[in-house]
């Protein structure tokens, strides 16, 4: 630890071994707190290098509970970063069942809210969503229902041990960009929300490190980490070590939105969509929106070739009532398996 705050100090990097072995470390609970939080403040005070965040990411990846997949199938991952500080409604959590519904298999990984009960887990509590699953059970889900969720409180317990060091910096820290690829399933495709273009660069020269077939990442042109409806979302893909760039107008590629829609925390946002299927107000902006995000997904995941044929073909699954049953299908199994 001292050796690897030292290297920090005078601005060097730590490459992906001595990354990965501090790491190791500290998840295991071989390190007292006041030293957690001294290496984060040193990370934190330098920019990010890409060896580093590839040993971070092992030594998560390492002590994990890890789920050894049973189902050949390709598995894709949609998730955001968070750090926006805006109000939001749980897009990529709700995309899920519409992708599931597409045919595609999806391991959302993610957790509850760090500052407000708004995270992926508070929604699909107040959805009444199980997802306490143990591995046998997860690849149950995710065989018979396309779909399941990765609670990364249990399938990372060692990351309690930097819970005080990150509440005594109070700040984001590179926890919050590597949660989304440290996915304790191995994945072939993930879309990635981003709030900012910050560290783009390394993450772009950390996936192509990763054995994922294709990640995408989505900058919002509202300041959220997800595909928006208002202003130009930047998406970058990054597929067998080739980068490409676009950008995407929704105004102009689909259609101008009249008014925004109003979000709060999990409890209203669930209250929300079940008022929206009991309606069936496939119109309603919060539709567009998980739409959107869901041919995002679909664009990743090799299914459609452009934004425009994946909205359409969301919105053709919401009508056809193929999404409510996607839902109550993992209802259906899940109560199985409990």
């Amino acid at each position: 630890m001292n050796k690897a705050i030292h290297i920090l100090q005078e601005g060097n990097n730590l490459k992906s071994e001595l990354a990965r072995e501090v790491l190791s470390k500290i998840l295991t609970g071989n390190c007292l707190d006041s030293d957690v939080e001294n290496f984060l403040i040193e990370f934190e005070s330098k920019p990010y290098h890409w060896e580093d965040l590839i040993g971070f990411i092992q030594a998560m990846k390492e002590s994990c509970i890890s789920i050894n997949k049973t189902t050949k199938k390709p598995i894709m991952d949609v998730c955001g970063t968070g750090g926006s500080e805006k109000s939001r409604f749980n897009i990529s959590t709700a995309a899920v069942f519409v992708l599931a519904a597409a045919g595609i298999h999806v391991a959302k990984h993610g957790n509850y809210g760090s500052r407000r009960p708004n995270g992926s887990f508070n929604f699909l509590e107040e959805m009444n969503i199980p997802f306490q699953f143990n591995v046998n059970e997860i690849n149950t889900l995710l065989k018979e229902s396309k779909c399941c969720f990765l609670f990364a409180r249990y399938f990372h317990p060692g990351m309690r041990h930097v819970v005080n060091a990150r509440k005594k910096i109070g700040k984001r820290t590179v926890f919050n960009i590597l949660g989304p690829l440290a996915n304790p399933i191995d994945l072939d495709y993930q879309l990635i929300g981003l709030s900012s273009e910050e560290n783009m660069d390394v993450l772009i020269d950390t996936v192509k490190a990763l054995s994922l077939k294709k990640v995408m990442f989505c900058i919002g042109g509202d300041g959220r980490d997800e595909v928006s409806l208002l202003g130009k979302t930047k998406l970058i893909h990054v597929e067998n070590k080739t980068v490409k760039e676009f950008e995407f107008d929704f105004s102009k590629e689909i259609e101008k939105i009249k008014h925004d829609y109003e979000c709060g925390d999990s409890h209203e946002n669930a209250l929300t969509l079940i008022n929206i299927f009991i309606e069936e107000d496939w119109e309603h902006p919060i539709i567009k929106h998980i739409s959107i995000n869901v041919a995002a997904a679909l664009l990743c995941a090799g299914q459609v070739s452009s934004l425009v044929e994946g909205y359409e073909k969301s919105n053709e699954l919401f009508k056809s009532g193929a999404v409510i049953k996607s839902i109550n299908h993992y209802k259906k199994i899940a109560a199985e398996l409990k």
